[in-house]
């Protein structure tokens, strides 16, 4: 599966209580149901890539598409040292 690459959003990083939270572009909520509540999946990918998913749904089917993806490579992933 080849990633789409769609036009990029800086988004800003704000103080919310004792967390940090970033504003998510009106245009992008509108278009994925984003709303005041809606709860986002938030993974850490290599080399300091940050993935944010609208649902569960969503992060579960991605995550089974990259188990598909790695099975053959499985026996030597698994032979790589950890970090």
């Amino acid at each position: 599966m080849q990633t789409v690459l769609r036009p990029h959003y800086m988004l800003n990083v704000r103080k919310v209580g004792s967390s940090l939270g970033v504003t998510i572009p009106a245009d992008l909520a509108r278009r994925y149901g984003i709303e005041n509540g809606t709860e986002l999946v938030l993974v850490e990918g290599n080399d300091g890539e940050l993935i944010l998913s609208v649902s569960e749904e969503d992060f579960d089917r991605r995550m089974q598409q990259l188990t598909e993806i790695a099975e053959p490579y499985r026996e030597a992933l698994d032979r790589l040292p950890d970090k």
